[in-house]
Formats: C-alpha cells, sequence, structure tokens
C-alpha cells in the first residue's frame, strides 16, 4: 500500500482504494497513510469472503456493514463504496440490499489486470491497456492489488503511461460525483 501511494503521490495522481476491515484493523496505519495522501478510501468487505444468495444476514451484516464501521472509524473517514470479493453476489437480491441499506455503492472493475496470478509487470501492463483501448474514451475502472510486488511495477508503469498519453486520472468518487 505504501508504495503505491509513494509512486502515486510522486506522479501527482489520485486513487480509490478498497480495503479489507481485517487488514485495517490489524495494520490501521496503512488506511491512515491512504487518507494522509487524500486518496479516496472504500470498503472491500470484512475479510475477502465471497458473498451471494446464501450468505446469511449475520454474515452479510459482518463483510458489509461491520467492515464499513471499522474502516470509517480507523480513517475519519465516511465510506461511500463498495466491492464485491471476487466480483461475486451483484445478481443476489440480498446482498444488493445490504450494500444499499448501509448507503454503500457497488464498485465493478472493467479493466482486470489479473496482477495477482500475473507475475510480469511488462505483460500486466500489455494486457491493461488493451482492456483499456477496448472501452470507450480509452478508460476504465482498473483493479489492482497493492500486495504483489508485480502489481507496484506495474502499476507505476502504468501511471507513467497514461502520464505521457495525458490520459485522465481519477477516483472512483470523482467519476461518481461527476455523474451526479
Amino acid at each position: 500500500t505504501k508504495a503505491v501511494l509513494k509512486n502515486l503521490q510522486d506522479r501527482k495522481l489520485k486513487a480509490t482504494f478498497f480495503m479489507l476491515a481485517k487488514q485495517v484493523e490489524g495494520l490501521p496505519n496503512h488506511a491512515q497513510a491512504v487518507v494522509d495522501a487524500e486518496m479516496d478510501i472504500a470498503s472491500h468487505s470484512y475479510d475477502h469472503k465471497q458473498l451471494g444468495k446464501s450468505s446469511t444476514d449475520a454474515v452479510l451484516n459482518k463483510q458489509i456493514g461491520d467492515a464499513k464501521k471499522i474502516i470509517e472509524k480507523s480513517s475519519g473517514k465516511t465510506v461511500k463504496l463498495f466491492r464485491l470479493p471476487y466480483g461475486a453476489g451483484t445478481s443476489a437480491a440480498n446482498v444488493r440490499s445490504k450494500i444499499a441499506a448501509h448507503n454503500l455503492i457497488h464498485v465493478f472493475w472493467n479493466v482486470d489486470t489479473l496482477d495477482w496470478q500475473d507475475k510480469n509487470p511488462d505483460s500486466i501492463l500489455a494486457r491493461t491497456k488493451k482492456q483499456m483501448a477496448a472501452s470507450p474514451k480509452n478508460s476504465g475502472i482498473v483493479l489492482f492489488h497493492d500486495i504483489h510486488k508485480q502489481s507496484v511495477i506495474a502499476s507505476a508503469m502504468l501511471m507513467d503511461d497514461m502520464i505521457k498519453n495525458e490520459i485522465k486520472v481519477c477516483t472512483v468518487q470523482g467519476i461518481v460525483d461527476q455523474i451526479n
């Protein structure tokens, strides 16, 4: 997280960090570093449990509601955005209802770097650029995981490429605010 933050700050770029509440509990200085760097902070659930139709109310409350409270308490910021682990659960009415009940907007990605399985920053960058080029206006919500060395390198390479090609970079909340 801190390496990605430094890369963003060095380039004067902003991003949204979807954080796991369990990791925020264990590493509260990471959440504070995100806030101190003036990045957006959002929830990615409590501990990355896959949610769906079979998820009980108690599980959904922990993964969505409790996670939001933990991240807000640690960061001092209101959490408005949520991303389901694995992107799974968007077709489940009970999951969508619980997200809405906690005044959250679910955010999906349309550019998947697959950085968690690919160890080569060059191929991660190439895949990311190809997916962006296939989208309207060479854009997208790009999914990176800040826990992998190759992700830190590839994301920095993408930042440099976006700057070079004058591609506007903004946070997810910035997009939501523009639409609203």
